[in-house]
């Protein structure tokens, strides 16, 4: 199922749920005692909370998938096999490989020397495929598979000082 799916569901899944709500509203005569309108409003509510509950721990548990935890990528793409340690400064990166392969899951320990940093993977096109947070004293694990082969650019995130802009690393997919 793709995010697109989900989305598609999620949308569905809440016209179905104003519709019913908008049947129930309608339905209810306009002129009633307070005690009844009270006594129907809780019927009401103890109907619809269970089904509320139910769909929202289903589509929580569906955006699980594309969690960018490491327990939920592992599950999804695979264990890594490639480990690349990165750590920053300001205002650079050090990475102990430049040059990764294709399609294989890689594990990227981020962490940070100075200030934090915000540890981002741009494509050759400019788009941001990947990111984490470089903090010192903790290392983040960013799990990605690279599909594509080219020249991936690292870039700063997170304004770490007056030479923020020229915070840039680049890495080669094969």
């Amino acid at each position: 199922m793709t995010q697109k799916d989900i989305l598609i569901l999620f949308l569905v899944l809440s016209a179905i749920w104003t519709a019913i709500w908008f049947k129930v509203i309608l339905s209810i005569p306009n002129i009633q005692p307070e005690e009844e309108v009270t006594k129907n409003a809780n019927t009401l509510r103890r109907r619809l909370a269970f089904p509320m509950i139910a769909a929202l721990v289903i589509l929580l548990t569906a955006v699980f998938y594309w969690s960018p935890y490491p327990i939920f990528r592992e599950h999804t793409i695979g264990k890594p096999e490639v480990t690349v340690n990165v750590n920053s400064f300001q205002w650079g990166w050090i990475l102990d490989a430049d040059t990764l392969p294709v399609h294989k899951v890689v594990e990227f320990n981020v962490t940070s020397r100075d200030v934090n940093h915000g540890f981002a993977i741009y494509n050759s096109e400019g788009r941001l495929v990947a990111q984490t947070q470089a903090m010192p004293g903790y290392v983040n694990k960013l799990i990605f598979k690279f599909d594509e082969p080219g020249e991936y650019t690292i870039r700063c995130l997170e304004y770490c000082g007056v030479s923020h802009h020229v915070m840039l690393a680049t890495f080669t997919v094969d």
